[in-house]
């Protein structure tokens, strides 16, 4: 068997137990579902026999009752009698009082004198022994419940008259004997048929469910012993019951006919096998919860078994995963064989971390070498925009500034970064990974056009709202460093006008970069996001594009080339976007004749504060300092109706926030800062339970009374 021989010894040990305990499952469950169904099966026969019997009681009793009625009618027949004949009226007031079907008076030939009903036939024809009323030799003759000719059942008792020269008839209808065999028929949804079979082997009527047929075959069942039986899908109940009969034909001294009825019921199984299916659903599912357990327990069973194997297998899968030879097998101080072959293991392991370290070694050196290649890429192009920056603070000064500032705060980043890379060798005090920011996307852009604007270079950006509103994480150095390498790329590769458009879909961003310069052939394309691939420039490192597309997708994006050659390039850039922060102020709200102060050493953010049109009760005040803001107002007794809106970096040593958790005046705070997007500012923001306000967003904030 080849599958056995591929198959690992764990898998062979865990197949073992676990085909034990599903073949163990499978036996105990069928057992039970046996055992269950056959117990139910002879229960279900059992209540079903149980219910004839009962039946068979009430139709005794249902008879004995007539009987009694017809005695006494009988017996009242007579007396009347005694005052001489009767009429037929008086026959028929005296069956309707005492509820009989009929009263009828026959002479000493069998023959009818007077009836309450009409007649014809002679008792005589019938069942000669009635005569023995008028010879004295009995009292009383009653017959069994027969069946007439209008499908009515009756029964008859006899008494002679006192003079012993007449016999009195009363009939007796078992309506309540029909009424109880439909409701029997109806009672259950189980029972289809019920017949009842007279003394003389005749059908004393069948009734059965309004939904099924006659079936003149159940009464050939009547010879069968009493009990239940199983024919095909039925369940076939016959029960006995003495019928109430004496001194009628063959009644008396064991003659032919056999005074009883049979009482014949066709059940269906539908219920039952109901309960059969029930219980084997319910078998099926605690066979499979079981088989569930089993197999639990088989793993659990197998890692026991198997625990150092799998120590040493798990020691040698890591290793053979990260390369880390530090790792070692526990052993335990024994003679076990699998304990020593651990320890040949350790041995093993020590030996190739001693070689590996060695390697590192060398690899270390070549990293760096990559990492200054890769700082001297990145640094060219924010150099370049602070030298032409520095040129033109003389006349643009604002700009120049805030394109110099983006462009050192952009150095910065990657400086640190080289800084990190540096203790490449020590990963556990320092990363060379850029921590991931919530930020406002638009203002990144904005700040790498910027510095390319500077350079005389013709781009257009369309799509950007005047208010910034797109949030999303990324490592906003390693982004803004590969959106200048795609226009660096695109100004080299011959193009003279780059446009940039931005746009938001559902959860996501995306910004195309689209070029008319020379373009690439599709062979190029599938590879300028290798590491080290490079064309069409002398300079070129091959870096760019592979950090573009490292950054980017390190933030759950992705980026696309699509190219035409000799007609330009596009760039896709997809980023996930990010809901709004609750936090981020939409507004300031101010108390009717409210106050607010507006603290901050740049002038123009003062300015643009100042150009923000408020209500008419509101009173501003512009600070350049704290010290200025402790004038113009007591900290220790800060206005009900005061608002504050400091910027974080302050030239004091004081920052805003330090200044907003002294106050603790909760949503009447509003820290306005560039550096909006650091995470321990927004973590201390949250915690204090006041307002962040992103520089960029000065223009969108409106400032309106509070609503009481």
């Amino acid at each position: 068997m080849s599958w056995a021989k591929s198959l690992k010894f764990s898998h062979k040990i865990f197949i073992a137990i676990f085909a034990t305990a599903l073949v163990t499952i499978l036996i105990v469950c069928g057992a039970f579902y046996e055992m269950t169904a056959s117990y139910r099966r002879e229960d279900f026969k059992s209540s079903y026999e149980d219910h004839m019997q009962l039946l068979g009681t009430a139709l005794m009793r249902v008879e004995e009752t007539q009987s009694q009625l017809a005695q006494s009618t009988a017996l009242a027949v007579q007396e009347a009698l005694k005052k001489g004949p009767l009429s037929t009226q008086e026959l028929k007031r005296l069956a309707i009082r005492h509820g009989v079907a009929e009263i009828s008076i026959f002479n000493n030939q069998g023959q009818e004198i007077a009836s309450s009903e009409e007649v014809s036939e002679n008792i005589f024809s019938h069942c000669d022994e009635v005569r023995g009323l008028l010879t004295g030799a009995f009292n009383i003759s009653e017959t069994p419940m027969l069946l007439n000719n209008d499908g009515t059942i009756s029964r008859h008792t006899m008494v002679a008259t006192l003079d012993h020269r007449q016999i009195v008839g009363v009939s007796v209808e078992f309506k309540a004997v029909t009424q109880l065999l439909g409701e029997m028929a109806q009672h259950d949804e189980d029972n289809e048929y019920v017949e009842l079979i007279g003394p003389t082997n005749t059908s004393l009527g069948q009734l059965h469910r309004r939904d099924l047929p006659d079936d003149s075959h159940l009464k050939d069942n009547f010879n069968r012993p009493d009990g239940g039986y199983w024919i095909h899908d039925k369940l076939l109940v016959i029960s006995s019951l003495p019928a109430k009969m004496q001194n009628y034909c063959g009644a008396r001294n064991g003659q032919a006919i056999e005074p009883r009825y049979r009482l014949i019921t066709s059940i269906s199984t539908k219920t039952f096998t109901r309960e059969k299916q029930r219980l084997l659903t319910a078998l099926l599912v605690i066979g499979v919860l079981l088989m569930v357990l089993a197999l639990i327990l088989a793993r659990y069973l197998t890692r026991l078994l198997l625990r150092k194997i799998e120590s040493i297998r798990t020691v040698v899968h890591d290793i053979t995963k990260d390369q880390n030879y530090s790792r070692r097998i526990d052993v335990a101080d024994s003679a076990d064989e699998i304990d020593d072959l651990a320890r040949g293991f350790n041995g093993m392991f020590e030996a190739m971390q001693a070689h590996q370290n060695q390697m590192l070694e060398a690899e270390r050196d070549k990293a760096r070498s990559q990492i200054a290649a890769q700082v001297a890429h990145d640094i060219r192009s924010p150099l370049m925009s602070m030298g032409m920056a520095v040129n033109q603070i003389q006349t643009t000064q604002v700009d120049a500034l805030a394109i110099l500032r983006s462009a050192i705060q952009r150095v910065a980043a990657i400086a640190q970064k080289l800084s990190a890379s540096a203790n490449i060798s020590k990963p556990s005090e320092s990363s060379n990974v850029e921590v991931p920011k919530l930020t406002l996307l638009e203002p990144l852009i904005v700040s790498v056009l910027n510095e390319h604007r500077i350079k005389d270079r013709d781009l257009a950006l369309e799509g950007l709202s005047l208010f910034p509103h797109i949030w999303t994480v990324v490592q906003v150095g390693e982004f803004q460093t590969a959106l200048s390498n795609i226009l660096n790329n695109a100004f080299e590769a011959g193009a003279t006008k780059v446009r940039l458009e931005l746009r938001t879909e559902t959860k996501k961003c995306i910004l195309k970069i689209s070029d008319n310069g020379k373009g690439m052939s599709s062979e190029i394309q599938g590879k300028i996001f290798e590491r080290s691939f490079t064309f069409g420039k002398a300079t070129g490192t091959g870096l760019g594009l592979f950090q573009a597309k490292s950054a980017v997708e390190w933030s759950g994006g992705s980026i696309e080339v699509h190219s035409i050659e000799w007609q330009g390039t596009e760039f896709v850039i997809q980023l996930p976007m990010e809901k709004t922060p609750s936090w981020i102020a939409q507004t300031i709200e101010v108390p009717v004749n409210g106050v607010m102060f507006f603290v901050d050493d740049d002038e123009n953010i003062l300015q643009a504060w100042k150009e923000r049109p408020a209500p008419e009760s509101v009173r501003k005040f512009f600070l350049t300092s704290i010290a200025d803001l402790e004038k113009a107002q007591d900290l220790q007794h800060w206005p009900e109706n005061a608002v504050l809106v400091i910027d974080q970096n302050l030239a004091e040593t004081t920052k805003g926030l330090d200044v907003l958790a002294s106050l603790a005046i909760g949503k009447r705070s509003y820290l306005c800062t560039t550096d909006f997007d650091e995470k321990k500012i927004q973590d201390q923001v949250k915690k204090l339970g006041v307002w962040l306000v992103p520089k960029p967003c000065i223009a969108a904030i409106e400032i309106k009374v509070r609503e009481q």
